[in-house]
């Protein structure tokens, strides 16, 4: 078991690097070791290759990729500052005056009875 735990932290380093991802982001020893012996041997499956790689693909290219696109999005939507943009960002303006509210509805009231 303490081999398979330091090919396991190899890993976690390798993959660490080649990502870019803080080591501290990986469980350590100790906590996989713990892990390992409440599951038994029993319940660790076998991963197919192809698999692991897929998932190396998505972590690597796909969503890195997805995120850009959220961003460059946001950004555009930023630029274009549609009302419901700032709604939805908390943003939204503020309702207008006691007096200004007044106003407005004695224009509506007068337009309806037709004194404009």
């Amino acid at each position: 078991q303490l081999q398979t735990l330091l090919l396991v932290s190899e890993e976690e380093a390798s993959k660490a690097q080649k990502h870019d991802i803080p080591l501290r982001d990986f469980p350590s020893a100790e906590q996989l070791s713990e892990q390992f012996q409440k599951l038994g041997d029993t319940s660790v499956q076998y991963v197919p290759p192809a698999l692991i790689q897929e998932v190396e693909s998505a972590l690597s290219s796909d969503i890195p990729a997805l995120l850009e696109r959220v961003s460059a999005e946001r950004e555009l939507m930023l630029q274009r500052e549609p009302p419901a943009l700032d709604a939805l960002l908390g943003r939204g303006t503020a309702p207008p005056a006691p007096s200004e509210a007044a106003a407005g509805s004695a224009k509506v009231k007068a337009a309806v009875d037709g004194e404009e």
